[in-house]
């Protein structure tokens, strides 16, 4: 199975649609409550998008997503996200002419739901205290947390104390939450992307499997295609994987991580087995990179966060005709072979053009050297050839 992954252009996404996660072939399943809406006609892509961000920005309507059809030009804005859907992004319905956007939440805080002046009952749940951190940093530390599965935090904004928790809230849970005028506890309250690309514009940079922390999913095929900024590549952090049992055996099961735009490209680890892959980080060499997570009745979840780091400029090898490229930071030179020259050897040096051979000889210019055709008259020279060095 090659996955293909639809794009407007070849460039990085750009203007507002750089804040949007977009899900090619999907859309909101009807009926859409009242007032959750409103249609807008011969728009193209992009005006769509910026009315939703204007809109938003503007608070005209809380634009929470749009969906677009390029056939018919329209557009429609939304104040629902995929956390209100049953399901998340597996609850969008697929219809090969809309395409669905959903705008980029900023914060990693932004990712969890506050409950004021609470925090977990059992305080045994809480496996890690950090001080002097800030509540964008806790909800970070609470994603890449490694030790334990983070699956809440309390922080107290007057300490400015962070607990990771390995529990969670939940009405019909033992689990509860107890009064603390000092902290707020906070809750992961978002949807995954599935099947979906994000922009390089997009934050916060963190990614799941859909159901994630509250449950696994099973029966489950999904992409996340991850775009950088020009110039630069992806650079992948798991901090979770789980699969109940080894999906080793069967074909594209678990979690595969490719380097490039689509599966086409190079295989740069999988994950099909809780204890079958040690290493954790991943970067592309290019300015993309592609998760595939797929499961049968075998439960799965992970959860991983990005960053974007320069390429190596070297690692696109512009040199030409046998140069070899030489990197200094986010700048390249090229060290021609003898007898080229230019920024990427890409000019074969002539050495004709000194008039280097006598009595009106013809001079046929070579690699790193030169012949010279000697007129008739000159019998017994015939042709005489020079190398660059020699000459």
């Amino acid at each position: 199975m090659k996955i293909m992954l639809l794009r407007s252009n070849e460039d990085n996404t750009t203007g507002a649609l750089s804040e949007y996660v977009h899900c090619p072939g999907k859309y909101i399943p009807a009926p859409l409550p009242p007032n959750s809406f409103y249609i807008l006609k011969d728009l193209d892509l992009d005006t769509c998008a910026a009315k939703c961000t204007l809109a938003f920005k503007m608070r005209d309507f809380p634009c929470y997503s749009f969906e677009y059809s390029s056939p018919t030009k329209t557009c429609v804005h939304c104040n629902i996200t995929t956390y209100l859907l049953d399901g998340g992004y597996l609850g969008l319905k697929s219809n090969p002419v809309m395409h669905y956007y959903e705008r980029s939440k900023g914060r990693f805080s932004n990712l969890f739901r506050e409950f004021p002046n609470s925090a977990m009952k059992k305080q045994e749940t809480y496996f890690s205290i950090l001080r002097n951190r800030t509540q964008e940093q806790c909800a970070y530390d609470c994603l890449r947390s490694t030790r334990d599965t983070c699956m809440s935090f309390s922080y107290s904004p007057s300490h400015q104390v962070c607990g990771l928790s390995n529990a969670f809230y939940a009405k019909n849970d033992q689990q509860t939450l107890i009064s603390s005028p000092s902290y707020n506890h906070y809750q992961y309250s978002t949807s995954w992307p599935c099947n979906a690309t994000l922009p390089w514009n997009y934050s916060p940079r963190a990614i799941a499997s859909p159901l994630f922390p509250y449950a696994s999913v099973h029966d489950v095929e999904c992409y996340v295609q991850i775009e950088a900024p020009v110039g630069m590549a992806v650079s992948l952090q798991f901090s979770t994987f789980f699969i109940d049992k080894s999906a080793c055996d069967v074909a594209r099961h678990g979690v595969m991580i490719y380097d490039g735009k689509n599966t086409a490209g190079r295989l740069l680890g999988k994950f099909c087995d809780s204890k079958s892959e040690e290493k954790t980080d991943f970067t592309s060499t290019q300015e993309y990179l592609v998760i595939t997570f797929s499961t049968n009745s075998n439960p799965l979840a992970f959860k991983a966060t990005y960053s974007f780091v320069y390429l190596d400029p070297c690692t696109l090898n512009k040199c030409q005709n046998g140069g070899s490229c030489i990197s200094a930071g986010r700048n390249y030179s090229c060290a021609c072979q003898a007898g080229f020259t230019g920024r990427h050897c890409e000019i074969n040096v002539d050495e004709c053009a000194s008039r280097p051979c006598l009595f009106n000889s013809r001079c046929e210019d070579m690699v790193n050297g030169f012949r010279c055709h000697c007129p008739q008259m000159l019998a017994g020279v015939g042709i005489l050839e020079f190398s660059a060095v020699n000459s």
